[in-house]
């Protein structure tokens, strides 16, 4: 008897956009592990024994240590990690963001959007008294 399996693991992510990560890990085929018995044939309590012991052995060997690879990749890998690496680098502006002093930038962006907020105000109320 051999056992053989797939896992597919599919993550999802939003942070000011989707990031999916879709991965699969095969299993197998191997022979699960032989459990003692007092028969030529296995009775069907350790064959289940065998069965649960080897998805146990596939789950700590293979499925955690690969995600935990995967996931270190993702965070800190070599050259950064994958998710610095899908992040633009230069914003749009061409300027590097300090994301220290990100509050600065937040704070100046709602002060001139209240600018304009008043602006329009200021023109509609002179547009209206006429």
């Amino acid at each position: 008897m051999e056992m053989s399996g797939v896992v597919d693991l599919v993550a999802h992510s939003f942070e000011n956009g989707n990031v999916q990560m879709r991965s699969s890990i095969p299993l197998g085929p191997v022979a699960p592990l032989a459990v003692a018995s007092s028969s030529a044939v296995p009775a069907p309590a350790d064959t289940a024994a065998s069965i649960v012991l080897q998805i146990q052995r596939w789950e700590d060997a293979d499925v955690q240590s690969k995600l935990g690879e995967l996931y270190d990749s993702v965070n800190n890998g070599e050259g950064g990690g994958m998710l610095k690496s899908l992040r633009r680098i230069m914003p749009v502006t061409r300027t590097r963001m300090d994301w220290k002093n990100a509050g600065v930038h937040r704070l100046a962006r709602t002060m001139a959007e209240r600018g304009e907020q008043q602006q329009q105000q200021q023109q509609q109320q002179v547009g209206g008294g006429r």
